[in-house]
């Protein structure tokens, strides 16, 4: 298993992943290498968008920022499908492998310029193979993380696909999770707002099970040990695959409250998602039950 060096400039692999969004791309990497102690972080752009070549927008980023690749496979590999597509063709150029990988959505942005300073204080020398940061929502104000603390059963598994697998259910069931979260976030503001804004301090690192798929961190060890980015379904599989690799390999995740992000939700795909959606987000809950509950 790998440990990653005391270096204050720990080499960080970004991927992100676009379709369609190209503003809001050229955005968020932007915000990205803003941050402070970037300089050795390296972004890849995965183009899903279906060209041969990046949009123009996209293309800005070969004459402002070297440390920017734009990679396009020419169709949608779906999420992890086009991230793990991206790692082995940037290994494949003779890349060392870096100390941190991380995947992201192209809808995060940062609260401040010190994200990976943190990261690089916190996790010098040894750190989990899964790091979750902090996810706030833009619209409800919640932490989206832990998105799973702990392993779900296999009733409620088998359940999903039965949800999932037809339209109007799946639209009543994303009704009740939208009023679900709103609340949560009016229960959160004003909780925090009576602890004076100092529930930094307040939540603590602790271990889980899977994290919110929208900014993943990845120490190199991860990969070291046989884990990948090879998910069995083209989107929202991610949170369970990545657990379940964790559990086969003896590794941890490990929620961080110190390392914060901000999600601007449905920015890609809208709050009231679309029949081809709801039928992807079936197939990604058949796959995980038949992976890891058969």
């Amino acid at each position: 298993m790998g440990v990653v060096s005391s270096r204050v400039n720990q080499e960080v692999l970004s991927i992100c992943v676009n379709y369609c969004c190209e503003e809001r791309t050229v955005t968020f990497v932007t915000d990205l290498l803003q941050q402070d102690c970037s300089e050795s972080v390296r972004v890849i752009v995965v183009d899903n968008s279906g060209r041969d070549g990046p949009e123009l927008s996209l293309s800005r980023f070969s004459c402002m920022e070297e440390r920017v690749e734009v990679f396009c496979p020419g169709k949608n590999l779906g999420y992890y499908g086009g991230a793990a597509w991206a790692l082995q063709k940037h290994l494949d150029c003779g890349a060392r492998f870096p100390d941190w990988v991380i995947v992201s959505n192209i809808d995060i942005s940062f609260p401040g310029r010190d994200f990976f300073c943190t990261l690089f204080k916190l996790y010098g020398k040894e750190a989990p193979a899964v790091l979750a940061p902090r996810v706030i929502s833009s619209r409800t104000g919640i932490d989206q993380n832990p998105e799973m603390a702990r392993r779900p059963c296999k009733a409620r598994c088998r359940l999903y696909t039965l949800i999932f697998r037809y339209y109007p259910v799946f639209t009543a069931y994303r009704l009740l999770a939208l009023a679900k979260n709103k609340l949560r976030g009016i229960v959160a503001s004003r909780r925090i707002s009576g602890e004076s804004g100092e529930r930094d301090q307040a939540t603590p690192r602790m271990p889980i099970y899977g994290p919110h798929g929208s900014f993943v961190i990845f120490n190199r060890a991860y990969f070291e040990a046989g884990g990948s980015l090879d998910v069995g379904s083209f989107m929202f599989a991610e949170t369970m695959f990545i657990a379940e690799t964790l559990e086969r390999l003896g590794l941890s995740a490990v929620y961080e409250p110190r390392l914060r992000v901000i999600h601007d939700e449905h920015v890609t795909m809208g709050r009231f998602k679309s029949p081809r959606v709801a039928r992807l987000q079936w197939e990604a809950s058949v796959y995980c039950f038949r992976e890891f509950f058969s």
